[in-house]
């Protein structure tokens, strides 16, 4: 029988026009082995089982490579290497859930704003109870902290990174899922911590609104000794750069000199205005109002004991750190990593223990982090700095620098005495 030599035709198949899949979107698993070698079970996750599989594939590339399986014990513990399963897969459902194209994407496409979501997701979960009170879990810091370190990983072993994404998982989780619970302060309910700190940053900007005009008043005066003693500018910058401004030398150089019989209104209009309803009765005598003008002009200028204390307790919230630890700081203790800082400090009951460092990222949009806060702290108590560096005092680079408004005398806050206040 004659061979037929004809070839045989095939219609053409359609061929697939969507997005291809990704390589090496596949079964991750490691071994976890005890102290002694011995391998006792295997964690396995895979990728495919959520929607945004390709993003999943990235961070257990991450995973396995930052517990190097069967090198490195400490690192691959059955009981780690479980919560690390706990953490992606709860991070996995929550992209699933909230984003709009999970299969599209991938770690050089995850936003910030998704993460940071997620992280006040765990917080809602775990830090409030069904009546709507704190209570205290560490679990929203510990799974945000192995998704960051899982994101560093698969960084350095050469995946594409979104370099915020990036920035923000060097910086580890957010300090608030400590702050909320260690910095409120016990007896109060929610709403009323949170009324607490809405009265200190009250009490702060209006603090620093009154430390900003001062710092204009003084920038318009001059040496009172060869620009004249009758003028509030003068008098405000020998408050900051004269050393001091004492009663006795307004007495001496403002009061005396002028005419006995119309003191009042011979002073200038700019110290008059500083009481709006005319002339003080009791208060113009050559004791007296040498007294009441400086200390008004101290109110200006200067940050009084309770401004300070507002910006140490906002700290403290921010911060959830101990008091002895924020009483210790000075102002060379921060230092700038990235997009935050790190707070270097000590501990009273430890002096010469610091403190592990943290990096407190600054947030966007002006919101009030750490590193803001720290910045307007630094403003508030520049013009008592200043005094206490021209006088040479031990005190002049501690943070907490404040004019006492009770005995009208500089000092710092360290103990808080609220008799000394």
């Amino acid at each position: 029988m004659a061979r037929d030599s004809r070839r045989r035709s095939f219609a053409a198949r359609p061929r697939p026009t969507g997005p291809q899949p990704v390589a090496h979107v596949g079964i991750r698993s490691i071994d976890c082995v005890r102290p002694d070698g011995v391998t006792v079970d295997e964690v396995a996750i895979n990728p495919g089982d959520w929607g945004c599989s390709a993003l999943m594939a990235a961070l257990l590339d991450g995973w396995t490579a930052q517990r190097r399986p069967g090198v490195d014990s400490a690192y691959a513990r059955l009981k780690t290497t479980q919560v690390d399963k706990t953490a992606l897969a709860d991070f996995g459902r929550f992209v699933d859930a909230h984003a709009e194209d999970p299969s599209a994407l991938r770690l050089a496409s995850l936003s910030v704003d998704l993460v940071s979501d997620w992280e006040a997701d765990l917080a809602a979960r775990f830090l409030v109870d069904g009546s709507g009170e704190r209570k205290v879990s560490n679990e929203p810091h510990v799974r945000a902290a192995k998704l960051f370190a899982f994101i560093r990983q698969a960084a350095a072993i050469g995946i594409a990174v979104d370099s915020l994404l990036l920035d923000r998982a060097r910086h580890g989780p957010r300090a608030p899922w400590h702050r909320h619970v260690a910095g409120q302060v016990v007896g109060f309910t929610d709403d009323e911590d949170r009324a607490i700190k809405t009265a200190a940053l009250g009490v702060l900007y209006r603090a620093l609104a009154e430390v900003r005009h001062g710092a204009a008043l003084v920038v318009q005066g001059d040496d009172p000794d060869q620009h004249g003693w009758n003028s509030l500018a003068n008098l405000a910058w020998r408050a900051v750069h004269g050393g001091r401004l004492s009663s006795d030398d307004i007495l001496e150089h403002l009061w005396e000199p002028l005419p006995p019989r119309s003191k009042w209104a011979n002073l200038d209009p700019s110290i008059r205005e500083l009481w709006p309803d005319g002339k003080p009765l009791g208060q113009t005598g050559r004791t007296a109002f040498p007294r009441a003008l400086r200390r008004r002009i101290f109110d200006m200028v200067f940050p009084n004991g309770d401004d300070v204390l507002a910006a140490y307790y906002l700290l403290l919230q921010l911060t959830g750190a101990e008091p002895s630890w924020a009483q210790s700081l000075s102002v060379g203790a921060m230092e700038v990593r990235g997009n935050g800082c790190v707070l270097k400090g000590f501990k009273g009951r430890q002096p010469f223990a610091t403190v592990r460092e943290r990096v407190f990222p600054r947030l966007a949009g002006g919101r009030m982090c750490v590193p803001k806060l720290w910045d307007l702290i630094v403003e508030l108590t520049a013009p008592v700095r200043q005094v206490r560096r021209a006088q040479d005092a031990v005190d002049q680079d501690s943070l907490w620098l404040h004019l006492d408004a009770g005995y009208y005398r500089f000092g710092i806050v360290r103990w808080f005495d609220l008799r000394e206040w």
